[in-house]
Parts: C-alpha cells; structure tokens; sequence
C-alpha cells in the first residue's frame, strides 16, 4: 500500500512538473563560437524532439512559450527582463518523457532545471 501511494504522489507530482532546459550549457560554452553554440543547439533541440512529443516542448519561437514560462513562475524576480529565460521548456506527462529529457542534457552538456510546484529557486 505504501508503494502505491508513493507512486501515485510520484505521478502527482510528475504531472505538475515543467521542465526547464537552461540557456547554461556545460563546461566552456560561453567560450564557443556562435556557430558551434547554435549546431549543439540544434543537435540538443533534434535529441530532445526524438524523445518528447512536440505539444510537450517549446521552444523560444514557439507562440505558447512566453505564456507557459509565466505561467510557472513564482517568484516575482524572474519575470524581469534581466533574467535568464530557458532555451526551452518541457512539460512532461510521463516518466519517459523526463527520462528523455535528462539523458539528452547529459548527452550534450546541457544543464537540466526542474521546476514542480515553484521551488525551483
């Protein structure tokens, strides 16, 4: 019984979670010509793509994104302008998708955020 109300919590919670794939890649990336920077981009958009569905993933471009990042934000100092903003956003459904998600960001170098339930700061 105790597993399958943890597990049910765990699906809650999972349910609630957005996943947030920072604009902070790995080691030396500040450092990479803009060039390298936009083909790993792209490299990280396509492994993401193959693993999540695309009504699950926004990104910069994507008409909903300004809407879903405000919409998950909690504290009032991330909606300034001087704020980081994330590459792209993850809204997972199940635990594949945050699976894909996290095996991506170790692929490329690519520092994953999870925020559920605003603590996430």
């Amino acid at each position: 019984m105790a597993t399958t109300t943890s597990r049910a919590v765990a699906l809650v919670l999972l349910s609630c979670a957005v996943v947030f794939i920072s604009s902070c890649c790995g080691v030396g990336a500040a450092k990479a010509p803009k060039r390298a920077k936009l083909f790993k981009d792209n490299d990280f958009l396509s492994c993401l793509a193959s693993g999540i569905p695309a009504r699950l993933l926004y990104t910069r471009a994507s008409p909903a994104y300004g809407e879903v990042l405000n919409s998950t934000i909690r504290n009032l100092r991330y909606l300034s302008s001087m704020a980081g903003k994330p590459l792209y956003i993850v809204t997972p459904t199940g635990e594949e998708q945050i699976q894909a998600a996290v095996v991506c960001g170790r692929r490329h170098n690519v520092r994953i955020r999870v925020r559920s339930g605003g603590h996430d700061y």
